[in-house]
């Protein structure tokens, strides 16, 4: 399988940098704050810091808005971080471009990293951010009964434990998913798990939500109107929505 030349470019940059493991979590940090500095980020009608509860304290959330129309669906974002790094700050690009392409609100939690909080912080966090979105949806303009989730790398395994665990619980369940790249199966570690992670990505990749290639035109918006615009209407599979609207 052949990368699209910007993953290509991605995949090269990174082999040539030291292993994560092995550099100071602070080095990490700057690292990974400097890099997404050049990720664009686009105007929104109106972005909103605020702070919910959570298991631990407060959870910081930063709430993105295309209008000021009420009743708009909403997604619940988390961002990648190899549970060490980033934030909403280093994903505020990301979040903006979902918030404009989709036309609907998102919610970026800024959940509990480690080493200084150890696990299940980080989904304890996510869990409880949720739960607060679906509790308190229409104090910012959202519609409590068309809520999806959605995160890149560990954001996207995030949203399936999120998803899970509501299920589990017997709690309102999103009405979609949008799994970027998620850590879903690691049945080893090291050099093995990465190399299957880049070789082994063929078609039936897109049964389990990984898309190494540009998402089609619009995509954003089919994805609200396919999977979020009527109340009642059954979720549509990452797989099957990519397949429906190339």
């Amino acid at each position: 399988m052949t990368l699209h030349p910007a993953l290509q470019a991605m995949v090269d940059a990174a082999a040539a940098l030291p292993a994560m493991h092995t550099l100071p979590v602070d080095v990490v940090r700057a690292g990974a704050d400097a890099r997404y500095k050049a990720v664009p980020r686009p105007d929104v009608a109106h972005v909103e810091d605020r702070a919910v509860p959570g298991p631990r304290g407060p959870i910081p959330v930063r709430i993105y808005r295309p209008d000021l129309e009420p009743g708009r669906p909403v997604i619940v974002f988390f961002h990648g971080s190899g549970f060490v790094i980033c934030s909403v700050e280093t994903h505020d690009g990301l979040a903006r471009q979902l918030c404009r392409r989709s036309g609907m609100i998102v919610v970026s939690v800024d959940y509990a990293l480690a080493p200084e909080n150890k696990f299940p912080a980080a989904p304890q966090d996510c869990l409880a951010a949720t739960r607060w979105v679906f509790a308190h949806a229409r104090d910012f303009g959202g519609d409590p009964a068309r809520i999806a989730l959605a995160g890149d790398s560990v954001g996207g395994t995030m949203s399936a434990v999120t998803a899970i665990r509501l299920r589990d619980a017997g709690e309102p369940a999103p009405r979609a998913m949008l799994l970027m790249y998620p850590v879903t199966d690691h049945p080893s570690g090291g050099h093995a798990f990465l190399h299957r992670a880049w070789s082994g990505l063929r078609a039936d990749s897109r049964e389990h939500g990984v898309v190494l290639e540009p998402l089609p035109a619009g995509c954003g918006r089919r994805l609200a109107s396919a999977c979020l615009a009527e109340p009642g209407r059954e979720p549509v599979a990452p797989a099957a929505f990519l397949r429906d609207h190339r």
